[in-house]
Order: structure tokens, then C-alpha cells, then sequence
């Protein structure tokens, strides 16, 4: 944040849904986006009220629909973006293997630096013995 405000950059919060299709009485429909939308708005608003130093740092929050490495990359060229801070959950194994790593995708393919921050584990997913 104080980076942020030391450059009098403009910080842009992105949220990314990607569109998933659930079986529903043979037919495949779609989450609802708006209702999806309107939450994110809600938690990215949250979130920063709680950052003491907000009012000092332009910001603005964007929800898009779509494959959330693609919708990165797009935002930040569109914006002419000159740094992206993306989260990671660290997963390795055949669980980055299934689920793949869109920070990985993110990080070869942007068109300025990239900073990986390490999301630390909620409790109910530490497994006893591993940190």
C-alpha cells in the first residue's frame, strides 16, 4: 500500500468467475453471473474498508466473467498495467497437475512484472503434521 501511494499509482482490484456449467434435469446452465457479481463487489469492499490507509490510494474494483488467466492478462494489457500481484495457493503434486496454476500461466505470458504472493492455508485445510 505504501508503495502504492509513494508512485500515486492507481491500484485496480480484479475479480475473476469463471463459467462453469452444472447438470440441472439433463441441461446445462451456467452460474448466475449478477448474483456472483454483486457478492465479489460486496467482499472486495469489505475488504478494503478494514485497509487503514484506502483513502490515500485510487482504486476501483473490476468483476469479470471468464478464464481467469486470460482475463488477467487481457485487464492488465488494456490498462496498460505495469505491475499484477496475484495470489498463489501453492499446490503441487496431481493437484497442480488437475487444477493447473493460473499464476504460472500469468506469469509467462504478462506484459509487466509479476508478484506471486503465497496465500497462507486456512486452518481447516492444514492437514495435521504438514505446515
Amino acid at each position: 500500500m505504501s508503495v502504492a501511494r509513494q508512485f500515486g499509482a492507481r491500484l485496480t482490484l480484479l475479480h475473476v468467475i469463471e463459467p462453469a456449467s452444472f447438470p440441472s434435469d439433463g441441461l446445462y446452465v451456467g452460474p448466475d453471473f449478477d448474483r456472483i457479481a454483486v457478492t465479489a463487489e460486496h467482499n472486495i469492499a469489505s475488504l478494503w474498508e478494514r485497509e487503514k490507509s484506502r483513502q490515500l490510494v485510487a482504486w476501483r474494483s473490476l468483476v469479470k466473467e471468464g478464464i481467469p488467466d486470460q482475463v488477467i492478462l487481457q485487464t492488465a494489457n488494456n490498462q496498460k498495467t505495469d505491475l499484477i500481484i496475484i495470489a498463489t495457493h501453492g499446490r503441487t503434486g496431481l493437484a497442480r497437475v488437475f487444477l493447473g496454476s493460473t499464476a504460472e500461466r500469468v506469469i509467462r505470458q504478462a506484459p509487466c512484472p509479476v508478484l506471486v504472493v503465497r496465500m497462507q492455508p486456512n486452518e481447516k485445510d492444514q492437514q495435521p503434521g504438514k505446515n
